[in-house]
């Protein structure tokens, strides 16, 4: 239990520091959210097992800084495809209480997982898909996910959900050179740049229109 606690408490310093403007409940929520992502990985493979020591800084904060370059409006409606864990939809979700998150994954445990979080966390303002990308119906205004699949795969499956005039933002780690070929209109934020922490390294956020 005090462990527990104790893991509460350093991950809503951590978040505090990098989000200050968020409020208690926010930060509450999230350190929560990454006590229950530990938590829920000891049964189910939600993120590596190497990373459950750095939850905050490997995964919540570079998901929360999409935030620092996407205006998640209210009423607007945001997909999370492969979202595994939660990431980036829940800190999301989270952070733009206004905003209409669904998070979609093709897996029923980690859907199952999710469920339990979900509802512990009480967000009102997400919901959960069982489902594959290929196979799913409808029309949002972003689209967000953390390195899902090859990209030229996740675009082909990913632009028919979105809306006309919609965006997506995707995580990304290592080298993009290659992607830039596959986008017509892009853009390229540094997460480094965008929470003022070097040692996320060379993960960035790509801004496709």
């Amino acid at each position: 239990m005090k462990s527990e606690c104790f893991c509460i408490v350093a991950a809503e310093d951590e978040i505090r520091m990098v989000f200050n403007e968020m409020d208690g409940e926010q930060i509450s929520l999230l350190g929560h959210y990454a006590a229950l992502l530990a938590k829920w990985n000891a049964k189910i493979n939600l993120i590596s097992r190497k990373d459950v020591g750095n939850i905050v800084c490997k995964h919540i904060i570079p998901c929360l800084s999409i935030g620092r370059v996407a205006d998640f409006l209210p009423g607007e409606t945001v997909l999370d495809i492969g979202t595994g864990g939660g990431l980036p939809g829940i800190p999301l979700a989270i952070a733009h209480r206004t905003t209409n998150f669904t998070l979609m994954d093709s897996v029923g445990k980690k859907i199952g997982a999710l469920n339990e979080m979900i509802s512990e966390l009480g967000l009102r303002n997400t919901k959960l898909v069982h489902c594959r990308a290929e196979n799913f119906s409808g029309k949002f205004d972003k689209i967000v996910a953390r390195a899902v699949s090859n990209l030229r795969k996740f675009l082909g499956y990913s632009s028919k959900l979105l809306k006309r005039d919609g965006k997506i933002f995707y995580i990304k780690g290592g080298d993009c050179s290659g992607d830039f070929a596959l986008l017509k209109k892009y853009k390229l934020h540094s997460i480094s740049a965008a929470t003022g922490i070097d040692k996320l390294g060379d993960k960035v956020i790509l801004e496709i229109f």
